[in-house]
This record gives C-alpha cells, structure tokens and sequence, in this order.
C-alpha cells in the first residue's frame, strides 16, 4: 500500500483512516483486535479515535476505544508503525456531564495525559480538538497545545468541527508566534448529501474550508466519508439511514453506479475516489465492520477520475 504523507508533516498514513468509535464495547475486544489486524494487514496503519468513544454506552468500559487500540498494538508490536490520531476537548459523556467542552489548561492537559496512557505512547502522532469553546479566546487554547508540544505530548496538531473563522484565527495565532497551528481538520464530509445533523455542533465541510484549507496547504480528514453507505444502499434498491434519505442522493448514487460499472469497481469505491481525486488532500475516515469494506475502501483510493468525472458527481 502506497502511503500518503499527512501535509506540513513527516506522518505518512495510508490514504484511508479506520474510524474506530465502536471497538472494545459494541465490538467485543476479540472480535475489535481481529478488525484493527485485518485493516492493517491490507494496507492500512493510520487510526482515528477519541477519549471519550464510547462513553455514551453505559455499559462500555471508559474510554474503550483508544485502550483497545493501546491493548491492541502493544500486543501486536506496532506502536511504531501506526499512526493514531486521537481527539480531547469534548464535553464530558460520564460523571459530570455540563454539556462544555473541556478546554481549559487544566482540564485539557489532563486529557492529553489521559490519552497517552490509554494509547500506551509517550507521545501522540496527531491530536485534534474535538469540540471549540467560543468563551475562550483561541489564543489561550492554542498555548495550551503549545505547552503539551513542548513537553513531549503531542507532535502534530488538528481539529474537528470547528468553525472555519476559528480556525484561521488560531492558525494565524500559532503563525505569529513562529508555530505550526492546525494542520489537518476533520469534518462531516462526504459524496452523498445529508441532513442538517441533529447535533448543532457537528461541522459539515464547505466550499469555503476548502478553499482556505488547499490554500494553507492542509490536509482535510473527514468523518462519514462514504455517508453511513447511502449511495450503495440506494443502488441495492435499499432505503438509506433517514439522515441520508434525500432526493439529491437518489441521483448521486445512480451517477456513481454508472461511474462504477465504467471503472469496474463498487458505488463505496467511487465514493471514496470522489474525495481522494481532490486537489485538496483528502484521506477519508472510514468505519468498517466487513472486510470487504476495507477492500473497498482502498480500491477507491487508487481509482482515477477525470475533472469531468468529478463534475458529473456534483450536483
């Protein structure tokens, strides 16, 4: 597997990431460990995952995501040979659950800590912030970051459904005071169309992030990259989740499907060409519960669309 190197950094990843919010509590651990092997046997060595996945799950130990893959590479001796990319600044899902992100100096670094341990490292590849706190200025969050850099933390820096304004602001901050800011953002993207998320602070990519992100030289990460398998559902003649359930995707997936039988590959594959033939660089973030998924997903990566290709998927 070829692998693509993250922009404004020496991180080189496969060209798709396996989100992982499930591993280790509706996954059992067994079945998670066979999943993170198969993906990394084909190809795969990047991760995405959070401290507090899946803590909406009562029942789920805390933080089961990031101490599965911890579990997991030790196990397996690859700690040195992925790259896990991990998210703090989340509001609390278990004890005291205010509903505000958490980051405050204190409360951050803790976090970060947290995360170190749960991952097994001294240090993580790629940190994004996984929510903003608009009553704080971006000044302070980013010396926060800063200050964990230093010590040995974090090495490279990113966020995840922050606002574009935001964003820019803290990467003129980290300009002027002679540091690398965000370099990569994770957001709600993908072919298939979807619903206004019923979590207002969800961030769906836009034309504007784009053009500010291929600009800057970023790299864009993004999240539901194939839209929970919409357009594939609809070209099986079956109905998509309802958030995803809309006329525009109906003749998305029959353009996709057309694509599809002319480059000899699945509708999932042509939705992850779409994004990994952008100008921008794009390395999907997929969730997969089948290898053929995996399969799939990678085959999609080494496909090449034309301009005109592309054009004909944008509605």
């Amino acid at each position: 597997m070829k692998l693509k190197r993250i922009n404004l950094t020496d991180l080189f990843v496969s060209p798709i990431c396996m989100g992982t919010a499930l591993i280790g509590s509706e996954i059992g651990e067994s079945e998670s460990f066979e999943r993170l092997d198969r993906f990394f046997e084909l190809g795969g060595n990047f991760f995405d995952t959070a401290n507090i996945y899946a803590d909406w799950l009562p029942d789920a130990p805390e933080s089961a995501s990031e101490k599965t893959i911890g579990r997991w590479a030790e196990a397996r001796g690859l700690t040195a040979d992925i790259v896990v990319a991990t998210k703090g600044g989340h509001w609390a899902l278990r004890g005291e659950t205010t509903g505000k992100p958490r980051l405050e100096r204190s409360a951050l670094g803790d976090q970060i800590k947290r995360s170190c341990e749960n991952l097994r490292v001294s240090s993580i590849d790629l940190y994004y912030l996984h929510r903003d706190d608009l009553s704080l200025s971006v000044e302070s969050i980013m010396d926060t970051l800063f200050e964990n850099i230093d010590a040995g933390y974090l090495r490279y820096i990113g966020c995840s459904n922050w606002s574009l304004e935001r964003m820019k602001l803290a990467n003129e901050y980290a300009a002027r005071c002679g540091r690398s800011g965000f370099v990569v953002s994770s957001d709600r993207w993908s072919l298939a169309r979807f619903k206004p998320d019923r979590d207002p602070t969800i961030v769906a990519f836009d034309s504007a992030r784009y053009e500010y992100m291929l600009a800057s030289g970023l790299t864009e990460a993004p999240f539901q990259a194939i839209g929970k398998g919409a357009l594939s559902h609809i070209a099986a003649g079956r109905v998509p989740s309802a958030d995803y359930d809309l006329d525009e995707n109906y003749i998305l997936s029959k353009r996709a499907a057309e694509l599809a039988a002319a480059h000899g590959v699945s509708v999932a594959a042509i939705s992850i060409a779409y994004l990994t033939n952008q100008e921008l660089c794009v390395i999907p973030t997929v969730f997969f519960s089948r290898e053929e998924q995996i399969r799939d997903a990678f085959i999609g990566a080494k496909v090449e669309l034309s301009a005109e290709e592309i054009a004909h998927l944008s509605l």
